[in-house]
């Protein structure tokens, strides 16, 4: 998973090789800290070898490491262990970041690997960093109480079993929630920490350590969610479009994205109302691993397919050449700002809700322009969106988020568009009316990516609002009909459940 210059890896303790605990160790040696008074080497760098490394972890630890250019600037150890009749504890039992990497929200990204699963039972860890802790609490969204944490004493102390060097220490479950490792990290800069994390009015409730003790931080799915500032909710979105990347490149399209088994229906339709000459240069904007595009290429056209995801062009230009088709042409580049290098287009297709994908009206927008400034006059162009009258019609949730962030903070997460693509489920999506923006917690995990869940908001449209967005573009609309997936041909009502989309075919003039 990338982030800017940043690339995460998710890996479990067989998958870390020597070379690996190498890199972590030497990390480790040089940025972690420093003895204290009782410690090995008073005021020295604590340094652990690869082997004295490996200690800290168990058959059923997981690693998620940050890579910047290649170097590795971050790791965190930890455990996701399923406790029968509770649920699945996520634990950090450590947290190493690069001194010049600090403050660029890297080990905010490691933690929420470990942590950003709104389902799961509990999340915690063993840290004397009251940044950490923080950022556990900011996380989650919920706060560290010592009653609780006491309370739930032995779901913690079974998840303990797992983590060597933490099931032998002495756990305090009173007042403080704290666990002697033995472990003596200096404290001199402590006190000043603890002021810090104060600042902002909230208070500290887990007391205070001595050296050689850790804080025992944990937040519970019990816990109601904290009241979501409005900055936290616009810190929360601002990723919208690299989770948007994310959340595409990770759909399996497994046995159960029927939708995707399609393909040759759907090229023929397009085929029957582009008005195509033999052998016409055909745009493919959103094209993903190029299902269309390869399908058009092998009738004769010549395709360029445009994509902002980088494993699906590389998967399009490999089945390409695979194929021996030199007419399908792969670009990796955003839709919205392509050039005139590509040249003019007959037609033009943007299938399965590539318009919709941004959030925002005017991003949509710029993508149909796009499309216009690619047509020669007289082509056509075949798009798809999502049917906003069906979401509209079934949804259970309907929210102002910027007046009730509560109703997305208790939102229930899916797998779904990993795992079959169904985003009309509506016990799983958010509408706001407001806004008329679609909310939905995805989940992703089991594909050798650093598992997470991320908000994916997208935008549905009524046949108006897609004949509004046409004439802005410079487009002219033939016809909107409501279809199912995949299924195009009969015309369906806008409010029958099979519609999730309306396909549509523009001009420009």
């Amino acid at each position: 998973m990338q982030r800017g210059d940043y690339h995460y890896f998710w890996k479990n303790l067989s998958q870390l090789d020597l070379g690996l605990l190498d890199e972590c160790s030497e990390l480790f040696s040089a940025h972690y800290g420093l003895w204290g008074d009782r410690g090995a080497r008073p005021g020295l760098r604590i340094k652990l070898s690869p082997s004295r490394l490996r200690e800290f972890l168990s058959d059923d630890s997981w690693v998620v490491l940050a890579r910047y250019h290649g170097q590795l600037v971050g790791y965190a150890f930890g455990i996701r262990e399923s406790i029968p009749v509770y649920g699945t504890i996520n634990w950090v039992t450590q947290l190493v970041v690069h001194s010049e990497h600090r403050h660029r929200n890297v080990a905010s990204w490691l933690l929420f690997t470990f942590w950003g699963f709104s389902d799961h039972f509990a999340w915690g860890l063993v840290t004397s960093n009251p940044y950490a802790v923080r950022a556990l609490e900011r996380i989650t969204q919920r706060r560290c109480e010592p009653d609780v944490i006491m309370e739930h004493s032995a779901v913690i102390r079974a998840a303990a079993s797992k983590i060597p060097y933490v099931a032998k220490a002495g756990f305090d479950f009173h007042q403080r929630s704290a666990v002697d490792t033995g472990f003596h990290i200096s404290h001199v800069h402590l006190p000043e920490k603890l002021r810090q994390v104060q600042r902002q009015g909230v208070p500290w409730t887990l007391g205070a350590i001595d050296e050689g003790e850790e804080w025992l931080a944990f937040t519970f799915k019990t816990q109601r969610p904290g009241e979501l500032r409005a900055e936290d909710l616009e810190s929360l979105l601002d990723q919208s479009e690299q989770t948007a990347r994310w959340a595409y490149e990770r759909m399996a399209m497994g046995p159960r994205h029927r939708w995707a088994g399609r393909t040759v229906h759907e090229v023929e339709f397009a085929l029957q109302n582009l008005a195509l000459r033999p052998g016409s240069r055909v745009l493919d904007l959103g094209c993903g691993p190029g299902r269309h595009s390869l399908e058009l290429a092998r009738r004769g056209f010549d395709v360029v397919g445009v994509d902002f995801v980088e494993s699906f062009i590389t998967e399009a230009k490999e089945s390409a050449r695979i194929r021996g088709l030199s007419n399908a042409q792969f670009l990796l580049a955003d839709g919205r700002s392509i050039d005139s290098s590509i040249g003019a287009f007959s037609g033009a297709i943007c299938l399965y809700d590539v318009v919709g994908t941004f959030p925002e009206l005017r991003e949509n927008e710029r993508l149909l322009q796009a499309v216009a400034r690619h047509l020669e006059r007289g082509g056509r162009a075949l798009f798809s969106v999502l049917n906003m009258e069906l979401t509209q019609h079934i949804a259970r949730r309907v929210h102002s988020i910027d007046t009730d962030p509560l109703a997305l903070q208790t939102l229930p997460p899916s797998d779904l568009m990993q795992t079959s693509g169904n985003i009309f489920d509506p016990n799983f999506f958010l509408l706001d009316p407001k806004t008329g923006i679609v909310y939905r917690k995805e989940q992703f995990d089991g594909d050798g990516k650093p598992p997470g869940e991320f908000i994916v908001r997208d935008r549905r449209f009524t046949r108006e609002g897609i004949e509004d967005l046409c004439s802005k573009a410079g487009l002219a609309l033939l016809w909107a009909r409501p279809f199912a997936l995949g299924r195009w041909g009969v015309e369906l009502e806008a409010t029958d459940p099979r519609a999730k989309e309306i396909v549509v075919l523009v001009e420009r003039r």
